[in-house]
């Protein structure tokens, strides 16, 4: 007990009867009053919890709610960034052109409100294109460096040439006397002119017999080889079809322009009803062939774009249908086979019809689109994947450029984790560029040895980031995300020295989709979207066999209508553009095409259109009343012109 209270006890002793019911009446209303403030108290109590807990509860919903708001806000700035890059600024992905950019470079040139630096001022730095020192990464030898071009005099060589003398005797002899000079030596001055194509009717006679002294008339035969009883020929059609897939000009171009050289209109409806009975009726099956070849190849490229189809029945107007291309593997050797498929989605059957068409072992070089997993689990261990590493680098690139690396100092950029993978993968690059001049034995001896040692110091440095980690920016976890997920297909290319370690090669391929969906939109029918996948599977595998493409359009034009005639199968080779048939085809065209291209007048009814105009030498009298003069065969060696190109 304590002291108080023994005090307080010994008090009570001291008081009377009534005094003691008093004190104790007392405390009972002390302590019912209490109890009273207690009950109140808990009441109010319960309600400021609920209230702390509702409130605690807003909190925690405005705190997501901002930090969601937050996320939306980065997300959508990067997505500004990389949309004002797409716009307006450079697409390459040099890392050291990357480290240089700033904020401010990309500027919209439609915005009235941004004006003009003052003259005589200084752009702030922020505004400014830095000028760094820093090098990080030493250029990859063949990587990110232009081919090495011809030079002039080698380009010009494989011109047809026509040698002029510019010379005026007459005048000559007025200022030094008559047989008082001579011409030492000629300077040569080259230019190079240019003559328009000209269209021009070839009239073609059929000779009518009278057989049996009048009795009976006999026609002789005649047929179009290309369309019978239409003025199509061979060389119209290859015109339209190399300007409208290898310059991808649109038919309705043509048809101006047409108009405007010639006066002569051949209407794009026409034009497209021709381009589509080629393709898909007298070209088809050297198409399938083409399919066929790429099938074979044991290492293949692949990827996809969209096309815009109006017409396909059962689907909205302008929806997105697809454009599968295949290509013989980019390092393997023979003959390159490049081909398009259309497919009306992009799901993974459209894979099945190419892949399906032979069954063995083979590896793909692709993005990392499930479509292809799909398919390479279906195949049982025949089909397997490997995955693109400049996709993974691609993902830095965007990882960098949302945090303005031009703000950064260069000690701060050697510590930026989006520097350090970029550097990495580049340097993969660079030791893996020079060994595709090597056979795949030797390549994959030089990558165990050089490539594999650095595309595991990328695969670490990633495995030692948190892809959940939130100092890190959402691009930068999606590209740490990415690599870690596809590690597998990514190393792939390691183990096989006929495996690219990036799908460049295709993605450059697809391009020629991308560039006529750019001036022609869409295609009106599925027919007509077949007849681009034909005619850009032929300018494809042309271009990277060195065809001409214009000849090798030609010459299929004038050689695939006699398939059925002749049986098919044996022809199918021979319209191959690696093919002796053709390349002797396209040797004889060229040097045709260069007899006929210095004449350059248009044929009459009167002249023979088959008479070849050869390569012309002429003298050129300066300011004389003709181009041309005529000297007696004794002044040509005084004027030093050999007699022969006198005329």
């Amino acid at each position: 007990m304590r002291a108080d209270e023994a005090v307080y006890k010994e008090w009570l002793h001291t008081l009377s009867r009534e005094a003691l019911e008093e004190e104790c009446f007392g405390r009972k209303q002390d302590a019912d009053h209490n109890r009273i403030l207690l009950e109140e108290s808990q009441k109010s109590l319960t309600a400021t919890s609920k209230d702390y807990k509702k409130t605690a509860d807003e909190l925690k919903a405005l705190r997501d709610e901002c930090r969601k708001l937050n996320e939306t806000i980065r997300h959508m700035e990067a997505e500004q960034t990389l949309g004002r890059r797409d716009r307006f600024g450079c697409r390459g992905e040099c890392l050291n052109d990357l480290l240089a950019s700033s904020p401010g470079d990309l500027k919209d040139p439609t915005d009235e409100e941004a004006g003009d630096e003052p003259e005589g001022e200084e752009p702030c730095l922020e505004h400014s294109v830095r000028s760094r020192a820093l090098h990080l990464v030493r250029s990859a030898t063949g990587r990110g460096r232009q081919k090495e071009k011809p030079s002039l005099s080698d380009m010009l060589r494989k011109l047809p040439h026509v040698v002029e003398y510019d010379i005026d005797p007459e005048a000559l002899n007025e200022q030094y006397g008559e047989f008082r000079w001579a011409i030492a030596f000629w300077h040569e001055h080259c230019r190079v002119e240019t003559r328009r194509a000209v269209r021009y009717v070839r009239v073609i006679k059929t000779a009518v017999l009278s057989v049996d002294h009048g009795d009976r008339m006999v026609t002789l035969p005649y047929q179009n080889p290309v369309f019978d009883r239409s003025i199509l020929t061979s060389s119209l059609m290859a015109s339209f079809l190399y300007n409208k897939f290898f310059l991808h000009l649109p038919f309705y171009r043509q048809e101006e322009d047409m108009r405007q050289t010639d006066g002569f209109v051949i209407p794009r409806q026409t034009m497209v009803r021709w381009a589509i009975r080629l393709a898909c009726v007298f070209l088809w099956r050297v198409y399938e062939h083409m399919l066929c070849l790429e099938a074979d190849c044991p290492y293949q490229n692949a990827d996809e774009t969209f096309l815009r189809v109006v017409g396909e029945e059962g689907s909205r107007p302008g929806r997105k249908y697809y454009v599968w291309v295949f290509s013989a593997g980019e390092l393997l050797e023979g003959h390159p086979v490049i081909v398009y498929r259309y497919g009306p989605s992009r799901s993974a059957e459209n894979l099945r019809e190419q892949l399906g068409i032979r069954d063995y072992l083979r590896t793909i070089t692709c993005d990392a689109y499930a479509a292809y997993d799909t398919v390479a689990k279906e195949s049982d261990g025949k089909i397997s994947v490997s995955n693109c590493l400049s996709h993974a680098r691609r993902r830095w690139v965007y990882a960098l450029e949302v945090i303005h690396p031009g703000g950064y100092t260069d000690e701060q950029l050697k510590e930026l984790p989006e520097v350090k993978a970029l550097i990495l993968i580049q340097e993969v690059f660079r030791k893996d560029t020079p060994l595709k001049k090597l056979s795949p034995q030797e390549r994959q001896e030089k990558r165990d040895t050089e490539v594999r040692p650095t595309m595991k110091a990328y695969l670490d440095f990633v495995h030692s980031l948190n892809p959940e980690d939130l100092s890190l920016s959402e691009k930068a976890r999606d590209a740490v995300s990415y690599t870690i997920h596809h590690e597998a297909g990514l190393t792939k290319f390691l183990d096989d020295g006929n495996i690219p370690p990036d799908n460049s090669f295709s993605e450059r391929i697809v391009k020629a989709v991308a560039l006529g969906r750019r001036n022609w939109l869409f295609a009106m029918t599925p027919d007509g979207a077949r007849t681009i996948c034909v005619f850009d599977t032929f300018v494809a595998t042309a271009r990277a066999n060195h065809a001409n493409v214009y000849y090798y359009l030609k010459y299929l034009i004038e050689k695939a209508p006699l398939i059925p005639q002749t049986g098919g199968e044996a022809l199918l080779d021979d319209l191959m553009p690696w093919s002796e048939t053709y390349r002797k085809y396209e040797q004889e065209q060229a040097a045709q095409d260069a007899s006929l291209a210095i004449g350059g007048e248009r044929p009459s009814a009167a002249q023979d259109s088959t008479k070849e105009r050869q390569t012309a030498e002429c003298l050129i009298i300066a300011g004389g009343p003709s181009p041309y003069i005529s000297l007696r065969p004794d002044h040509s060696g005084l004027f030093g012109i050999p007699s022969a190109q006198i005329t």
